[in-house]
């Protein structure tokens, strides 16, 4: 389930949605945790260079974001 909403978010250009399924993945997956964990890195920073900034502000300061 979490690699078809992976895969749907790729196909859409949705990245806002991308990174919490990869991190979603990372626990389910732990044989693999380490390659999402990197990918979740890689999409937030994709999302937040597109982020005004009091986005980015918000981001860092919440603890649902893992930067």
């Amino acid at each position: 389930m979490v690699r078809d909403v992976l895969a749907e978010a790729g196909a859409r250009g949705w990245r806002s949605l991308s990174w919490p399924a990869r991190s979603l993945a990372a626990g389910l997956h732990p044989e693999r945790a380490d390659r999402y964990r990197a990918e979740v890195t890689d999409e937030l920073y994709g999302v937040l260079l597109s982020t005004d900034p009091v986005g980015r502000r918000c981001a860092r300061r919440s603890g649902w974001v893992p930067i």
